[in-house]
């Protein structure tokens, strides 16, 4: 987490050295980012940027914080995942990429910190609302399913560099098994069948007029 001093900047300085930060890290690799090219792009003297940050890390995972939006996790997302690469700028595919070659631990510190806490927030709240609507199955746990899709992209990450999808070129390919995974794997894993969604319906309908 970014130090008090950092905290204390005027909105308007924060967004400018987080956005500066971005910008640097989607034009390089994690590993070849120098102190001398983050105090180049921040436009910080070295002795500044530990007032703020703790090290080069502090720096990745607060900017990332700060970058990431939730807008393509719609209140849909569980039946309607969206496909976000087309509209993806070049800068920010770039900062996918590179994102993807981060040290393990790195990568763990960021898929298991706020990311994990605002995406599973947001996947909760659909999924309480389908379990109201009557479209999970009845032995789903939302809060457990909330938290597994908030965290399996780690494990997807992972996966991608043990399979050898570590070009830039791979970026698109990766980002479509993204989608496919959680429309396939989680949707028709936890979403009744449509038969099933039937039959409860008819059920419904038949012990409601018994009660009448």
């Amino acid at each position: 987490m970014p130090k008090n001093n950092f905290e204390l900047l005027a909105d308007e300085k924060k967004e400018a050295l987080l956005t500066a930060a971005i910008a640097l890290f989607s034009d390089k690799p994690y590993a070849d980012i120098s102190l001398e090219d983050i105090t180049a792009g921040l436009n910080l003297p070295s002795a500044s940027f530990y007032r703020y940050f703790k090290d080069k890390e502090d720096l990745l995972l607060t900017a990332l914080n700060f970058q990431t939006t939730y807008d393509e996790l719609s209140e849909d997302f569980i039946r309607n995942p969206r496909d976000v690469e087309a509209e993806r700028p070049l800068r920010d595919k770039k900062l996918v990429y590179h994102i993807r070659s981060l040290p393990e631990e790195t990568l763990r510190k960021l898929y298991f910190g706020r990311y994990k806490d605002t995406t599973k927030s947001v996947f909760h709240k659909e999924l309480l609302k389908l379990k109201y609507e009557g479209a999970l199955r009845e032995d789903i746990d939302p809060d457990l399913i909330a938290y597994m899709y908030a965290t399996t992209m780690y494990n997807l990450q992972l996966y991608f560099r043990e399979i050898g999808l570590s070009s830039f070129e791979d970026v698109e390919l990766c980002s479509k098994m993204i989608k496919t995974f959680y429309h396939s794997f989680f949707r028709h894993g936890i979403i009744k069948t449509e038969e099933k969604k039937e039959g409860t319906a008819k059920a419904d309908k038949k012990q409601g007029g018994l009660e009448i």
